[in-house]
């Protein structure tokens, strides 16, 4: 089972870094600076006027970087949450909570919120760019969940290992309660070999007493 203490700063790291990395490539390619769809993001405080902002400054990319770390951690709690109302430790649930979550947040973000609450990429990149940042997001989420599984279940290895050595440990020390060893006697029996007679009290009271000079 997934380390639910990892999964979600893992998700939530690996999802902001992975977006970003992928939106800076995509302005990039555009000619704009890295940092343009973190400007943008600031939007919600500055206008639609912060997307235009080319400066790498705190106002616009710090905020729009806080902004935007701020919301990945949010849908790493989402992802962990579903991860969680899975109840299974099977790695392709962490890959599907992961991409799923990345929908519902392009759901929400586009369909649901005003234009001036959503991430802003979409002012300075296409559409598909948009998609991208979104897939990256996922993938993100999905590698932090993956990470988490993988660090909390055994090695299957060593899982066979210890059930090997713990089975023939386990029938050995039943074998050795259960057999007891009978003294071998030599053939006819000597008199050390034979069974101990049970003392009566006469002969016992016989045994110690004795004549009187």
């Amino acid at each position: 089972m997934a380390r639910f203490d990892l999964a979600w700063p893992l998700a939530g790291a690996l999802a902001a870094g992975l977006s970003a990395v992928v939106l800076g490539a995509l302005a990039a390619a555009r000619g704009l600076p890295v940092w343009m769809p973190l400007n943008a993001t600031s939007h919600g405080l500055h206008g639609p006027q912060a997307a235009t902002v080319t400066a790498l400054d705190l106002a616009h990319t710090g905020l729009g970087a806080a902004i935007h770390v701020g919301s990945s951690f949010f849908w790493a709690a989402v992802a962990v949450f579903l991860l969680r109302r899975a109840a299974s430790g099977d790695m392709r649930l962490a890959w599907l909570a992961g991409l799923a979550t990345a929908t519902i947040a392009g759901l929400v973000d586009y369909g649901l919120m005003p234009a001036r609450l959503r991430p802003g990429w979409e002012l300075v990149l296409p559409p598909l760019a948009v998609v991208a940042g979104l897939v990256a997001l996922g993938v993100g989420l999905s590698l932090g969940l993956a990470i988490a599984h993988s660090i909390g279940r055994p090695p299957a290895a060593g899982r066979i290992r210890q059930g090997r050595e713990r089975g023939p440990r386990r029938i050995v020390m039943m074998g050795r309660r259960k057999t007891r060893r009978r003294p071998t006697c030599p053939t006819p029996p000597s008199n050390s070999c034979a069974t101990p007679r049970r003392m009566s009290w006469t002969n016992a009271s016989s045994a110690w007493t004795r004549p009187v000079r």
